[in-house]
């Protein structure tokens, strides 16, 4: 479709409507006491959200070599994120 870059089964496990090219996969972030919260979007019911794995990835700086899996609770320790979605 124009305007949407994914392949039909990227956006089954997004969570995506392939029809729809405003439909997408965003990640924000929100500071909360100080602290950086990562949220992803769409918000899938509890059924669907299990048959996935997401992943939030953080470097301290861009220029690092690697991204590195943040563990929860860690995200303090970050300057720049990026989340992946998996099926299991």
């Amino acid at each position: 479709l124009k305007g949407n870059p994914l392949y039909v089964w990227q956006d089954y496990v997004a969570g995506t409507n392939p029809l729809d090219e405003e439909d997408a996969f965003t990640a924000t972030i929100t500071m909360e006491d100080g602290v950086p919260v990562i949220r992803w979007s769409p918000e899938l019911s509890a059924e669907k959200a299990a048959l996935r794995k997401y992943t939030v990835w953080g470097k301290a700086k861009l220029s690092d070599a690697k991204w590195s899996e943040v563990p929860e609770g860690s995200e303090g320790d970050y300057n720049f994120y990026r989340v992946t979605v998996e099926m299991k």
